[in-house]
């Protein structure tokens, strides 16, 4: 089998490969390496935690531990899930059926969870450590969460897929194009390649 998917987190990383197998390695003070023995997809790692989605059931699997996964590890929705996104204690998922679910700390008032839109025809979702943004069936953008440095001004346009850094987002547009937002002091966004 050949590796399909890696993230990496604090201090570990986990990888996925053609079957499902998920293996982590780094720091494991925290059972960062404590793999549910179940075929997974779409391995999201952030900080001492890590999610992803059962091959089985559709089902949200997280392990780790710490104050921050502390909370995605006691509060997982059920259902079946097609995409996910891990942030800083708090994570973000598309069910099947287009409904979006978030769950996790609200640290700070920031709304990442609370603030969170009805959807129910979200297509993926991306998660920063202070903010979450959603892509719908149109391919509209939705962002939610602290506001601070324009975290949740996300752009007109139509969009594939989004992701989310420490205090800045990024996505791709159907056109092939980059744009980002957010906190721009390292040049998150003026520093863009262009194609």
């Amino acid at each position: 089998c050949s590796w399909e998917n890696i993230s990496a987190g604090a201090d570990h990383t986990c990888v996925r490969d053609s079957s499902g197998t998920v293996e982590c390695w780094g720091q494991d003070n925290l059972d960062q390496h404590n793999v549910p023995n179940t075929p997974l997809s779409q391995v999201e790692t952030k900080e001492n935690g890590t999610c992803a989605i059962r091959e089985t059931n559709g089902q949200v699997a997280c392990w780790g531990g710490g104050a921050g996964t502390a909370t995605l590890l006691g509060s997982i929705p059920v259902g079946n899930f097609q995409d996910l996104a891990v942030g800083h204690g708090h994570a973000c998922a598309v069910k099947t059926n287009g409904i979006l679910e978030c769950w996790g700390s609200d640290t700070n008032s920031w709304n990442r969870v609370n603030g969170a839109p009805y959807m129910s025809n979200a297509h993926s979702v991306g998660v920063s450590w202070f903010a979450s943004c959603a892509i719908d069936t149109d391919q509209a953008l939705q962002c939610w969460g602290h506001a601070g440095d324009g975290k949740t001004s996300s752009p007109t346009g139509q969009y594939e897929s989004t992701v989310g850094g420490y205090g800045h987002h990024c996505a791709l547009t159907t056109l092939g194009r980059v744009r980002c937002w957010g906190d721009n002091s390292n040049g998150n966004q003026t520093s863009v390649p262009s194609h």
